[in-house]
């Protein structure tokens, strides 16, 4: 649902109207995908809301997966992805984007 424009706005509905338990089920869909997601026009926008409504400790999944390989000097470079390492930033703690920053 998430990779077309439709269907994302759908996701990002279901994001803000769900419990914190709800959240997170819908997050972790998105598990092993996070780099494909932050490359995508509309994808991305999911991913932004989840790390907008989900504490910091329930982003380690995404913050592993763009770690991984150094994929993250690629997303930031994106113009989609860049977004997604901007609000890591901003929303985590500083020692948890440590790795993904220091690269």
């Amino acid at each position: 649902l998430a990779v077309d424009a439709y269907g994302c706005l759908e996701v990002q509905q279901a994001l803000e109207a769900a419990s914190d338990e709800g959240r997170w089920a819908l997050a972790r869909e998105l598990r092993g995908h996070i780099r494909e997601a932050c490359r995508c026009p509309h994808a991305n926008y999911v991913v932004q809301k989840c790390i907008t409504s989900l504490a910091p400790k329930m982003l380690q999944f995404i913050i592993d997966e763009l770690t991984q390989n150094n994929a993250v000097l690629g997303i930031a470079r994106h113009n989609c992805g860049c977004r997604i390492v901007q609000l890591l930033i901003e929303h985590c703690p500083t020692e948890q984007v440590h790795d993904l920053v220091e690269l």
